[in-house]
């Protein structure tokens, strides 16, 4: 019964870091405007939005600080190349950001609460003997191992066919179809589905690099000898 109760904390453990790892792969690529920048003149967005490079910066700025919930009005007032402004998103866009906003703040619980189990359960191992470690470390190297997999599996279907594994995610993670949106909104000026597969590409290469890093880690410290006294 023990032993069971042991296997399953582990568990639980790697699947806490492996939460914490897809925070630290997800967050940082998602939330860099110098990325977005880029992708805005590989896109042409800045004429196709009909402003200037430092508005749609701004813009794409501002919309970054709304998702990850460090402001709270999505609505903005953009300046337009002929002078004039106007309101950059209609209600339907707003309407679909704050579903991504409460997902990004979701994602920001989780992972607190991942850090705090990881924590505990991690500093209840570090109490057990090195034997007993070595055996709970090839079980976590066996579930980022499947992980892992996984991941890398997700990768090669959105690289077949990115279209098909966008709309899952939407319906997956959407409870409405909010995040259909017309060709002339801003949000897909800024932000079209070309611009996400690249993001993807980054988030899924790094978040693979980093499960290959954590299990190449615990082998080690599970197959390390213990030395007798």
């Amino acid at each position: 019964m023990k032993s069971l109760i042991n296997k399953t904390l582990s568990l639980v453990l790697a699947l806490n870091l492996f939460i914490l790892t897809l925070f630290v792969a997800l967050v940082p690529p998602a939330l860099n405007s110098s990325f977005y920048h880029d992708q805005f003149v590989i896109n042409n967005s800045y004429e196709r939005a009909n402003t200037t490079p430092q508005a749609l910066n701004d813009l794409i700025d501002h919309t970054l600080a709304y998702t990850y919930g460090v402001i709270d009005s999505f609505q903005y007032n953009l300046s337009l190349i002929d002078g004039s402004t106007r309101l950059a998103f209609n209600q339907r866009e707003i309407d679909h950001m704050l579903d991504v906003q409460n997902l990004f703040i979701g994602g920001r619980i989780l992972t607190g609460v991942s850090l705090l189990m990881l924590l505990l359960i991690g500093g209840y191992f570090l109490t057990k003997p090195k034997a007993f470690k070595r055996t709970y470390f090839k079980t976590m190297r066996n579930t980022i191992l499947l992980i892992l997999l996984a991941a890398a599996l997700v990768l090669g279907f959105a690289a077949l066919d990115f279209n098909r594994a966008f709309t899952i995610f939407h319906e997956i993670f959407f409870t409405n179809d909010l995040w259909i949106l017309s060709s002339t909104d801003m949000l897909i000026i800024m932000l079209p589905e070309v611009l996400f597969f690249r993001l993807a590409v980054r988030i899924f290469t790094g978040l693979i690099a980093y499960l290959a890093i954590i299990i190449g880690g615990l082998h080690y410290f599970g197959t390390r000898k213990v030395k007798r006294t």
